[in-house]
Formats: structure tokens, sequence, C-alpha cells
């Protein structure tokens, strides 16, 4: 999963990493044809958590990633301080690039 904190809010993808051969091991060798991309909900302590988590370390906006384990335990692998997220737009319509600018513009208070 690929978590976009931006504020409180929080806009999630799944990647189905399984999904190919190319990519179980690692995500990242991309088979955007064959590795579906879906929105995704979180569990709301899950979500708060991601939020607290961005919050102590004092940014506005992290990409945390995650996976879940074959018996469904969510695990945090790593929190991106300034990460990609254009293709996640393209394949699942979710609107990070929207939520960052209005958060922004919001003055960030």
């Amino acid at each position: 999963m690929r978590v976009h904190v931006i504020g409180t809010q929080v806009l999630i993808c799944r990647i189905d990493s399984q999904e190919s051969e190319k990519t179980k091991i690692d995500w990242r060798n991309y088979d955007l044809e064959n590795t579906p991309h879906k929105p995704f909900i979180l569990d709301s302590e899950i979500r708060e958590k991601c939020v607290s988590l961005v919050k102590c370390m004092s940014l506005e906006f992290g990409m945390i990633d995650m996976i879940f384990t074959p018996s469904e335990w969510s695990v945090f692998l790593e929190c991106n301080l300034q990460g990609h997220w254009a293709w996640i737009e393209q394949l699942t319509g979710l609107s990070i690039t929207q939520t960052l600018c209005e958060r922004l513009l919001s003055g960030l208070s």
C-alpha cells in the first residue's frame, strides 16, 4: 500500500504486487498492466496512526509504504518525505495533487 498523508487527510492506494511475477519481490519493478492499483480504505486505527506518525515527524505530507502479510497483518515499511504519486492518480483517480494544493493554500492551519 502507498498511504498518502496530507495534514489529516489520508489517501490510500493498494498495489496488488503479488498479481505479477515481475513485481512479487519488489513492486517498483513496474509491471503496471499486470499489477492492479486501487483506492483502498484502511481501518480508522491504522489511518490515525499514519497521521500521527507524519505529525510526529513534523511533516505536513508523507507517503507511507506498508504491506499486508499473508495473514492480513499490516506492516509499516517506510515514510517517504518526498515521493512520487502522479502514476497513482492516473491509475486510481485519487485526488492527491488537489488535496496537497488545498492543504498548501489553506496556510497549513
